[in-house]
């Protein structure tokens, strides 16, 4: 059985959850957010293709079908952020993920001419 102490507390954790979810959500604006843009795509190609075609697609055909509103979206809405003074932002991609994000070059983002290696840890559980 749970003390007054341990009641309280669960109820401020559950509080500080809520409270912590509504001030995180990242979709701001009256455009669709990520999630509902992406949703729409899958829910239209699924319309549109038959399964033979989605499995055979490859991003550049995914790309090619896109809205010019979804590429928007897609391109300036999954990450934001405002600061107050200038900033150098820098992007770091895994290139083993294949071509470049199409936003980059039209974001006005160039190479560095630099790779960072690094090192894969094989993770043993059990």
């Amino acid at each position: 059985m749970l003390n007054q102490f341990q009641k309280r507390s669960a109820r401020l954790a559950l509080a500080a959850l809520l409270l912590s979810t509504a001030l995180g959500q990242a979709h701001v604006g009256e455009h669709p957010s990520v999630h509902d843009t992406v949703a729409g795509i899958i829910d239209r190609f699924s319309k549109t293709m038959s399964l033979k075609e989605l499995n055979a697609m490859d991003a550049s055909k995914a790309k090619s079908l896109l809205t010019e509103k979804e590429l928007h979206i897609l391109a300036t809405e999954h990450i934001t952020f405002r600061v107050n003074v200038p900033v150098k932002v820098i992007i770091i991609r895994e290139t083993a993920m294949g071509d470049k994000p199409f936003w980059l070059k039209d974001s006005g983002f160039t190479p560095m001419g630099f790779k960072i290696p690094y090192r894969v840890q094989k993770w043993i559980f059990g």
